[in-house]
């Protein structure tokens, strides 16, 4: 930087050299197009992180950490108690099932036990009106 000045006050004779002079170590740093000594640099980073908050943070954490260990361990355990109560209720729906099976068995039983008694009864009907007429053909019975 200070060649270059000194070349300036030198060449102070042109404004023009000074110009130049002033502006060319900012031409090269300004250029877009990537010298040797450019070439290996990385693009910058940006680092986003907190700030550490110390001591009494890392331990609200820890509180944080046993509390959801906490409430894992009582979720598991309402996980198996729902579990146990989802196994009795299944139970309990296939003894309903069977029991409502063996009900439909028994009203299909009555009903065709119903049916039965029903052609039976329209039969002993019809026979009594066929001894009612016959013995109506005769004239009154004598006892």
């Amino acid at each position: 930087m200070f060649i270059g000045l000194f070349a300036a006050f030198v060449l102070a004779s042109s404004g023009l050299a000074f110009g130049l002079a002033i502006a060319a170590p900012r031409a090269s740093a300004q250029s877009s197009a990537a010298t040797d000594s450019n070439a290996h640099r990385l693009a910058p980073v940006n680092i986003n992180a907190e700030k550490d908050r110390g001591v009494f943070h890392r331990m609200s954490d820890r509180a944080k950490v046993t509390y959801l260990e906490r409430e894992n361990r009582f979720l598991e355990r309402k996980l198996a108690n729902l579990d146990g109560v989802m196994l009795r209720l299944e139970e309990r729906l296939d003894s309903l099932k069977s029991a409502r099976a063996l009900r439909a068995h028994g009203i299909a039983t009555l009903d065709s036990t119903v049916a039965v008694m029903r052609a039976r009864r329209i039969q002993l009907e019809a026979t009594v009106r066929v001894r009612e007429l016959v013995a109506a053909r005769r004239g009154p019975a004598e006892y």
